[in-house]
């Protein structure tokens, strides 16, 4: 990307300089001779945060089936079946929403001015993903033996630490 060079405006000992406009970019479709609005350096940065959490969403998905496993396993012979399959469940179909827009936002490939309304969109399926692995917690009656107790917590633990690393960007 290039920036867009400035025009100079010569000081005056009378008058101060006047701040300096925002630098813009040239982007795809955002090139000289183009009509449409220039797209700012803030506009291109949370452009590429917001595509940086797009990307990571496939390794997430394929680890939220592995600790839904893991933690069902762990769970299965201490806890309730009917919830621990409703939590499992309920967790699989939002990674799925959570799989549905990562496809869509490909295909969209948004312009940088579209980047809000994507992030906005993301922080919604987090809230949802955070939701449901935090009922997992309910999950956990105080008869656990100690090891399914210990596996079960730092198993979500995990899942919030890999979440903050996946999300981080926004």
């Amino acid at each position: 990307d290039e920036l867009v060079p400035q025009a100079a405006v010569p000081e005056s000992p009378d008058r101060p300089a006047p701040p300096a406009p925002e630098p813009t970019c040239h982007t795809e479709g955002n090139l000289p001779g183009d009509s449409s609005p220039r797209a700012t350096i803030r506009d291109l940065v949370l452009a590429e945060q917001v595509a940086m959490v797009y990307e990571a969403i496939p390794g997430a998905i394929v680890a939220t089936v592995f600790i839904v496993g893991l933690m069902t396993a762990v769970l299965w012979p201490a806890t309730a079946r009917g919830p621990l399959l409703a939590w499992g469940a309920a967790v699989l179909l939002v990674a799925l929403g959570r799989y549905a827009l990562g496809w869509a936002y490909e295909r969209a490939r948004p312009s940088p001015a579209q980047a809000p309304r994507w992030a906005r969109r993301m922080k919604g399926i987090a809230l949802l993903v955070g939701v449901t692995w935090g009922l997992a917690f309910l999950l956990l009656p105080p008869s656990l033996t100690s090891l399914a107790s210990v596996m079960s917590v730092l198993t979500l633990f995990g899942v919030a630490w890999g979440g903050m690393g996946t999300l981080a960007p926004l």
